[in-house]
């Protein structure tokens, strides 16, 4: 077996967001600002990069607090995509952890979003959405 060399200068990035059921099979959405460098007008979850020292449960916590004003209640982990990203001309790996959760408390986005729909994931499906919820809708449809 042939293994595959790595560069040594890639970057992987490390992220968390989550599936926040705000009622039964129906979950936010935001629509990333216009002014977003990652997915600029496309719909996300929330969530968020990891920094350093942190577990993707603490990120995940820090990232719903800080664009939905939510405390979120007992995620559960569905599974991770690996998305390519773009930052000025280079691409970068994306390892996202995406987990399933309710939350607490009323919603006020931040300003990395312009708007949230609480929707199904037939909805969501209809709407431009980032490349790592295309196949985190695809996760947790198979875990339904």
């Amino acid at each position: 077996m042939q293994s595959k060399k790595i560069k040594k200068k890639e970057k992987i990035g490390l992220s968390s967001c989550c599936f926040l059921e705000e009622k039964q099979n129906c979950y936010l959405f935001l629509k990333r600002s216009s002014k977003s460098i990652w997915g600029a007008n496309k719909w996300d979850l929330p969530g968020g990069k990891m920094d350093q020292g942190e577990t993707p449960k603490e990120t995940l916590k820090r990232e719903v607090k800080e664009e939905t004003g939510q405390i979120i209640k007992n995620p559960e982990l569905l599974g991770m995509v690996k998305v390519k990203v773009r930052k000025g001309n280079k691409k970068i790996n994306v390892l996202k952890l995406i987990y399933v959760g309710k939350s607490t408390g009323k919603i006020k986005i931040n300003n990395e979003n312009q708007e949230y729909k609480i929707l199904t994931l037939k909805e969501a499906k209809k709407l431009p959405l980032a490349p790592k919820v295309i196949n985190a809708i695809k996760l947790l449809e198979e875990e339904c």
